[in-house]
């Protein structure tokens, strides 16, 4: 794993270096492209549905390492943006068709260099094979032949392997999450994907049985750098863009980087400080009732001496550390009694519990922690923001 980290890191290094080269030219923007720039007002780019943390939707809302990158960029030289989400392969036609005017994180080749032009390269991470905890010996392409291997359809690599190693099984899948989750279920052996993006997918997931083993060793994949491609009868935007690429700093790319992770970090969540008057409700209210899953594990149960266990539990002290109040267990309670109690307003908090319309009824909603559960506190009680 730590290989894997400073492989991506050296990608890093050594592709993108250029972009602050000694050979630094003037980024003031010529009287004709704000011009251009005034003509018009809107760029459309490109938002992939479920890429993260290069590229996808939260809320709602266009989020992730390439989103913000291309608005630093755009802010740099005055450029309005709007961003069009969507899949990758129906994005790509869109930008052919003159219906996107900018697809980000794209890789350059023969067939797109028909219709787009490309800036200079802004990032990369390689290609990973990622394989359950048992099968970690998968550490190569080769390792591969024979087995069932999880892609993301219509991606370069789907297509580069169902061209060039028919005698590897592709499972072809609409999302990272989705082929993750394959793997981890037995559906798939292995699974292909940017080392960043399947990091990502492990840890907001709490996927336990699954991480990197290997790379690929094919150079058009491990090596590939994500470009901004621009539809080929814009060249102003072209020579707009990169100056404003020009314009990023070191220490501004480096908190993009260190925001979303891309070197595989771990995942943590930003610090938050209480006001005054929440520290005064929690010690009028302390102590807390907590109810817990039994029978959840890894997430949260009971073990056989009548601990609480699991991420939950490790959750839940860490939190009672940070706050200064007991958060107490009630003991010899069963799924459905803790929901009971919860309803009751027995409990004021249920440790691990995934959000619905019925329970919501009743229970205020903390911001996930995972995709599969999240905390919670009753109704009545102020939502009190710790992370």
């Amino acid at each position: 794993m730590k290989r894997l980290c400073a492989y991506c890191l050296l990608f890093f290094l050594v592709a993108f270096q250029q972009s602050w080269a000694a050979d630094i030219h003037d980024t003031a923007l010529t009287l004709e492209e704000q011009a251009w720039i005034r003509q018009h007002p809107v760029i459309r780019v490109s938002n992939e549905l479920e890429w993260p943390p290069i590229n996808f939707v939260k809320n709602g809302k266009p989020t992730g390492f390439s989103v913000e990158y291309i608005k630093l960029v755009a802010e740099k030289v005055g450029i309005r943006l709007e961003f069009v989400p969507g899949n990758s392969s129906d994005l790509l036609q869109k930008a052919y068709d003159k219906e996107l005017d900018v697809m980000l994180n794209i890789v350059r080749n023969k067939q797109r260099a028909k219709h787009l032009l490309f800036t200079k390269p802004y990032a990369s991470t390689p290609t990973a094979i990622f394989s359950r905890i048992e099968d970690r010996h998968l550490r190569s392409i080769e390792d591969l032949v024979g087995k069932k291997v999880a892609v993301v359809k219509d991606f370069y690599t789907h297509r580069y392997l169902k061209e060039h190693y028919p005698s590897i099984e592709l499972l072809p899948i609409l999302s990272t999450l989705e082929g993750i989750t394959a793997l981890s279920t037995g559906r798939a052996d292995a699974m292909l994907d940017r080392l960043a993006v399947g990091n990502y997918v492990i840890a907001t997931n709490f996927i336990t049985n699954v991480s990197p083993s290997g790379t690929t060793g094919i150079a058009v994949l491990d090596k590939a750098e994500w470009r901004l491609g621009v539809r080929n009868d814009w060249p102003e935007l072209i020579s707009i863009l990169q100056k404003g690429m020009d314009r990023v700093g070191r220490e501004e790319y480096a908190a993009l980087l260190n925001r979303w992770y891309l070197y595989g970090a771990p995942i943590t969540q930003p610090r938050g400080e209480l006001t005054e008057e929440e520290r005064v409700w929690l010690k009028r209210h302390a102590p807390f009732r907590v109810g817990v899953d039994p029978d959840y594990a890894p997430y949260d149960y009971v073990d056989e001496y009548g601990r609480h266990q699991g991420i939950a539990a490790d959750y839940m002290q860490l939190l009672s550390e940070r706050l200064g109040v007991d958060l107490n267990v009630v003991p010899g309670l069963s799924w459905e009694q803790v929901m009971d109690q919860a309803r009751e307003k027995k409990l004021d908090v249920v440790a691990a519990v995934t959000k619905t319309p019925e329970r919501s009824r009743f229970l205020r909603f903390s911001r996930p922690i995972n995709f599969l559960r999240q905390w919670s506190l009753l109704k009545g009680r102020p939502n009190i923001t710790i992370f």
